[in-house]
């Protein structure tokens, strides 16, 4: 079971650059639901590393989306 924290990151076709989405649906949320600090700080750190990641193509998101679907394609 999970619990849809409303934040997520999106990749802008134009560029490929990731960014944070929803962040104003998250703090929305955090307002509402009892989240606790160390579940919130928790979200948006790990959001931020796994954007800065994606960036930077850095593993695991070094194979870049083209070898993923071209991957997707051969099946």
């Amino acid at each position: 079971m999970y619990d849809d924290l409303e934040i997520d990151l999106a990749m802008r076709e134009s560029d490929g650059v990731v960014q944070m989405v929803d962040v104003d649906e998250f703090a929305a949320a955090v307002t509402t639901v009892p989240y606790t600090a160390d579940l919130v700080e928790g979200a948006i750190n790990g959001l931020r590393d796994v954007e800065r990641r994606m960036n930077r193509r850095r593993p695991p998101f070094d194979i870049g989306f083209d070898r993923l679907r071209d991957v997707l394609r051969c099946r």
